[in-house]
Order: C-alpha cells, then sequence, then structure tokens
C-alpha cells in the first residue's frame, strides 16, 4: 500500500532532475560511456542507411570487401572506445 507523501515534503521537479543529469553527464565517466555509445550507434545508423553510396564511392568489388574492411574498422574503434571508459574510467 502506498502511503501519501507528507505535506512539507516537496516532489522532485523535473527542472532538477535535469540539472542533476546534466550535471553527470560532464563527468569524464559518462562523456567516455555516452560517447562510445553514440559513435556506435552513429557509424552503425550511418554506414548501412549509406551503404550503396558508400560502396559506389570506394569503387568496391562484388564482395564489398572495402565496404566491410571500413565499417569493421569503425565498429572496432567504436566497440574499444566503449571499452576504455568502461576499464579505464567506470572500474577504476
Amino acid at each position: 500500500r502506498l502511503e501519501p507523501r507528507p505535506r512539507n515534503v516537496s516532489a522532485p521537479r523535473l527542472g532538477d532532475a535535469l540539472v542533476a543529469m546534466l550535471g553527470a553527464l560532464g563527468q569524464p565517466v559518462w562523456r567516455w560511456a555516452v560517447g562510445g555509445w553514440s559513435f556506435f550507434i552513429a557509424e552503425n545508423v550511418v554506414l548501412s542507411h549509406n551503404r550503396a553510396a558508400i560502396i559506389s564511392a570506394l569503387g568496391d568489388d562484388a564482395k564489398e570487401t572495402k565496404y566491410h574492411v571500413l565499417y569493421g574498422s569503425c565498429s572496432t574503434l567504436a566497440v574499444a572506445s566503449i571499452a576504455y571508459g568502461y576499464v579505464r574510467k567506470v572500474r577504476h
């Protein structure tokens, strides 16, 4: 059963929560976490949605070797930044 909140305790405001969240995002730990995952998501979206144009620009073969090397390299960098952020910033 939920107890009513005492009258002298105010409810947290959305603005307070946003200020706290933005303050936390300024910390290096959060920048590495959010930055790494953002890069990972962005590279997947950009490379996937522009696949045909990238393959054409690379002058790729039928197996799309150059595209897969590019995609794999970007994914490796993104995941490496996530791992670095976790190992060096979160666990440290």
